[in-house]
């Protein structure tokens, strides 16, 4: 009994069972679904089918009754109900005939005519004729009926719009919470007396083959969707525990055998016959395991005699590796736009961090650090590879994203240890301060704002380079400006452990970063490491410890003056901007007047191109120059004399709709620039604008 029980818990957790059940189940969903939507696409298209039918009949019927004797059936509706022998009484019973034998003959419920009350809570029966087959008893004439208790008060809103709103045909249909009835559905139109409604025409028409054409149908459609599900099933079933299962199996059988025997199969698993290409490749891949584990235990015992050996050459691929990254500091002391220190510390005789900085153009300074996965040798010769590459390729040209996409697709080609590296790769333009830079899924930076403290930036992260080929990189920017400092490191400084297992944490990072936040970047290195050390006392190192720190002291150029001439029309635009922009990027300015001084260029160059020569052709001289902390740009044309601060400002607190055209370009242009001025001159119009640079 106790061996029948775990043979049926095998089979319950076996791929066989588990693999067909989902399928099981997925058909099964998919068969609920199709359920649900035949119910509903089948009750939409019979109610909508009765709904026009009930309409037509009540059409037919309106054409039988005049709306002009409405009120004369209501005023003498005693008489009426008392039988006098009078015309008005002839004409009713004739009209309630002719309605009488249209409910008989369109197999409809009910036909009445009724006239709603003002509050429409109520109305006054005028006609009222039932098929004998229905069950109702018939309103007498004049009888006043209560419109709340009628069917939860669905008709209450309709009655309004017909008689307010003036809709010309309604409809309520009946068939949920009938108590019994008969699903129903109630076309209502208006009878006119000439210009007002008199009355309302009702029809009221059973849905008898909603409930039972419905069942029908959906019988149909669960049977044939479980004919479908089980040929599925079997089909199903024969391919996957021939394509997928027994290969499966196969391959855990093989692998089972390899671990307690630790030799060649006699018969490996062939490729041939499985067509799944996953499976074909887990099965080489085994092949080739059992292959590498069987080469590396008959090397073993060679290992061993080789491993003092190794040690010592342990010891010049350290010095190896230490001459590979720049060490020697200030690195370039002919550039006095930056200063910049690194230093690394392995954990072990090699290490799989590193750090470089080079120029890949006379003002572009590349700067990367980057952590193998792993440590140790494997570490070191991985690290060594994709430094060289990192170099070879940044010096070719290229935003950092193209240069990791590159990287990644090399080290891909040929990484069969399927290591990885974690990086951040930068390249700041001098000029700017401008940093473009992409993440290969590495620890996000520091960044120092002058008078300020460092705080972690995030930014987008990429995969790791090495992890799968052809995944694409994005680049993100950082602006530096003069004085700020950014910090990279490895995820060795804040996971430096103590001897409690206690790590050193992104916050003391940031804490031992702003102890010497107004330092040299020697001096912010130094202020981390010591910290690290003391934390971390006499534990061991667990992981590398890379540091590198980037101060930005600004580009030095002179404040001369600049001009561009240009003839003043759209598609000299982008010049103009391109000049502006150029300018308060070097003279330091930040992203954010950069891009207000382009809005205002734009404004002003559009504004001469438009309307300064009248439809003629004429030029525009844009002078730029850098007064102390402020910039001045001054816009020459030779148009018609336009003072544009004698324009009135437009009322902003009006609608776009509201308000008047025009003002809206001169008045931007004021709140942006810190003065304007504008003059005319030797047949010239000069506009000077000034900005100060922060």
């Amino acid at each position: 009994m106790e061996e029948k029980r775990k043979t049926f818990k095998k089979f319950l957790h076996g791929l066989t069972f588990n693999v067909i059940g989902s399928i099981i189940v997925l058909l099964l969903v998919f068969q609920v679904i199709v359920l649900a939507i035949g119910y509903s696409q089948f009750t939409r298209s019979l109610t909508d089918e009765y709904n026009e039918s009930a309409f037509r009949t009540a059409t037919t019927a309106s054409s039988l009754v005049h709306g002009e004797d409405i009120a004369a059936f209501i005023e003498n509706a005693e008489n009426i109900r008392n039988g006098e022998d009078t015309p008005l009484t002839a004409t009713y019973e004739e009209c309630k005939s002719r309605l009488d034998n249209l409910c008989a003959t369109q197999d409809v419920n009910v036909i009445y005519i009724i006239a709603v009350n003002p509050d429409y809570k109520s109305f006054v029966s005028v006609i009222n004729c039932p098929n004998a087959a229905s069950g109702y008893t018939p309103w007498d004439i004049g009888t006043v009926v209560d419109t709340e208790t009628i069917e939860d008060n669905a008709f209450y809103d309709l009655y309004k719009d017909i008689y307010e709103n003036g809709l010309a045909r309604g409809t309520v249909m009946r068939t949920r919470n009938l108590n019994g009835v008969v699903p129903h559905v109630t076309s209502v139109i208006p009878i006119n007396d000439g210009e007002n409604v008199a009355a309302l025409l009702c029809v009221q028409r059973t849905m008898g083959e909603l409930v039972g054409g419905r069942a029908r149908y959906m019988r149909l459609v669960a049977l044939t969707t479980i004919v479908i599900m089980i040929l599925g099933t079997i089909i199903a079933t024969l391919y996957i525990r021939r394509q997928f299962i027994k290969p499966v199996k196969d391959i855990s059988k093989e692998a089972t055998r390899f671990a307690a025997e630790n030799s060649a199969p006699e018969n490996p698993i062939s490729t041939d016959k499985i067509k799944i290409t996953e499976l074909s490749e887990l099965v080489s891949a085994v092949n080739g395991m059992e292959r590498d584990t069987l080469q590396y235990i008959a090397n073993l015992s060679s290992a061993i005699s080789e491993k003092q050996r190794m040690g010592t050459e342990l010891n010049i691929a350290r010095r190896i590796q230490e001459g590979l990254v720049p060490s020697i500091f200030p690195a370039f002391p002919d550039r006095k736009e930056f200063d910049l220190f690194a230093s690394m510390t392995p954990a072990k005789e090699v290490g799989g961090d590193f750090y470089n900085f080079f120029f890949t153009e006379e003002d572009k300074l590349a700067f990367v650090i980057a952590d193998v996965s792993g440590k140790g040798v494997p570490a070191a010769l991985f690290m060594m590879a994709t430094m060289i590459l990192v170099k070879e390729r940044a010096e070719l040209g290229g935003t950092p994203a193209e240069i990791l996409y590159f990287l990644n697709d090399r080290i891909c080609a040929n990484n069969k240890a399927e290591m990885f590296v974690t990086m951040w790769l930068g390249v700041i333009d001098l000029k700017t301060g401008r940093i473009t830079a992409a993440n290969a899924g590495h620890d996000d930076p520091a960044v120092y704002r002058k008078d300020g403290r460092f705080e972690i930036v995030k930014n987008k992260h990429n995969l790791v380079v090495g992890a799968m080929e052809g995944v694409p990189y994005r680049d993100f920017e950082i602006q530096l400006n003069k004085g700020d400092k950014i910090f990279l490191y490895t995820d060795g400084v804040p996971e430096a452990t103590d001897i409690n297992q206690k790590m050193f944490t992104i916050n003391g990072m940031i804490n031992a970063l702003n102890k010497a936040a107004d330092g040299s970047p020697e001096e912010v290195l130094s202020s981390v490491k010591t910290d690290v050390e003391n934390f971390v006392g006499d534990a061991p190192q667990f992981d590398d410890l890379t540091m590198l720190c980037l101060e930005y002291k600004g580009y030095k150029e002179e404040d001369g003056e600049k001009k561009i001439k240009l003839q003043a029309a759209d598609e000299n635009l982008p010049k103009a901007i391109d000049f502006i922009t150029e300018f308060f990027e070097k003279s330091g300015a930040s992203q954010k007047t950069v891009m207000q001084m382009q809005l205002v260029a734009e404004e002003v160059f559009v504004n001469v191109a438009h309307y300064a020569y009248e439809g003629g052709v004429g030029d525009v001289e844009i002078t730029v120059k850098k007064e102390g902390e402020k910039a001045v740009v001054i816009f020459t044309d030779g148009g018609k004399p336009y003072d544009p601060l004698f324009t009135p400002e437009p009322d902003v607190t009006l609608s776009a709709e509201e308000r008047k055209i025009g003002g809206l370009g001169v008045f931007m242009t004021k709140k942006i620039t810190d003065d304007i001025r504008y003059r005319y001159e030797d047949g010239k119009n000069i506009l000077t604008l000034e900005k100060k640079l922060d």
